[in-house]
């Protein structure tokens, strides 16, 4: 069993580590591949069936939706929920899914529309925790579509227009064709272009992209260098979650309802002390206070609502990003699980 002593500095060495990876920011959640990130500990976990400290393993991507992770470990709550989480900074889907299923790594923080992709591939993998949810406007979201400087002012002037994403047939995209549809914009008329998170605001600046589809610290980035916002690109939809391999659910309940518990218990105190969660994207993400300051910051939810969850699903459905249904009801495990 881990001393707190012990567990207090693998927090400290984790959250160390993240400032140590700001690079990785550039694909944030948006389903492009990577080396696996960079690790604090080795390929081993324990069991806490026996009600002792229990090691978790995380792929964490290092970006403003995740942050409570970080927040959580500096307060020390998975600590009292006997959890020992240790963080993998870096990792995203393409990566991290394998090495859930090979139990590597038991955890991988992403996003809702990631999991629907993988389980479209029949990953037996579920989602065990919510993070968050985006704004309903272009004014309280912080991810949303954004035009060069003096482009276009509307949705619907994109017709016939270049659009940037950062992975095609990601979340992202999905979200952007589905924005545009809805505001009936041809979107087959739409060319489509792949450009990194961190490139965006430069190539709107630099008129090679008439839009974009953008999430935070680089959507306050372009706005501040006169791109006009057009919409959001959340929509309120849910973003952020926690997946699992279904097989470790199964094999270590209690462990997941700790895990589950301290979680809930984090999303609680990220909602309720914003200033700390800045605080981490600057010590951690490196991203200037200035910037963080003004950043709009995620909704952080503690429950998982499986009616949204399925609205993602038929959304990417809807623009083919997937290409047969997916219920949301098939990869979901209850928050918190009952006890046994």
């Amino acid at each position: 069993m881990a001393s707190r002593s012990l567990l207090r500095a693998r927090a400290r060495r984790a959250v160390a580590l993240l400032a140590a990876l700001t690079a990785t920011v550039a694909v944030a959640a948006c389903g492009s591949s990577d080396d696996g990130g960079s690790s604090t500990s080795s390929n081993t976990s324990a069991s806490g069936s026996d009600g002792g400290v229990a090691t978790v393993k995380m792929g964490v991507v290092p970006a403003a939706t995740f942050a409570p992770v970080f927040v959580g470990l500096e307060q020390g709550i998975f600590e009292r929920h006997g959890i020992d989480l240790q963080i993998e900074v870096g990792g995203l889907a393409p990566t991290v899914f394998p090495r859930i299923l090979k139990n590597q790594i038991q955890l991988g923080a992403n996003t809702w529309g990631t999991l629907v992709t993988a389980r479209e591939q029949n990953l037996p993998l579920t989602g065990i925790g919510p993070v968050d949810r985006g704004g309903e406007t272009a004014d309280d979201d912080y991810q949303g579509i954004i035009a060069k400087p003096g482009g276009v002012r509307s949705l619907e002037e994109l017709n016939g227009k270049t659009v940037a994403v950062p992975t095609l047939k990601s979340f992202t995209d999905a979200q952007v064709r589905s924005v545009l549809k809805e505001a009936g914009v041809d979107i087959s008329s739409v060319r489509f272009i792949a450009i990194p998170f961190p490139d965006i605001p430069a190539a709107l600046k630099a008129g090679r992209v008439d839009a974009a589809g953008v999430v935070e610290p680089f959507f306050s980035q372009a706005k501040a260098e006169g791109s006009t916002p057009l919409a959001s690109l959340s929509r309120g939809q849910l973003m952020g979650s926690i997946v699992a391999a279904e097989k470790w659910v199964e094999d270590e309940p209690d462990t997941v309802r700790r895990f589950q518990e301290a979680w809930a218990e984090t999303l609680r105190y990220a909602t309720d002390n914003p200033d700390a969660v800045r605080a981490a994207l600057t010590r951690g993400l490196r991203i200037p206070e200035a910037v963080a300051s003004r950043m709009t910051l995620p909704i952080w939810v503690d429950e998982i609502d499986e009616a949204r969850v399925q609205e993602i699903s038929d959304m990417m459905l809807d623009v083919d990003t997937i290409s047969g249904e997916i219920a949301a009801s098939d990869m979901i495990t209850p928050f918190p699980l009952p006890a046994s």
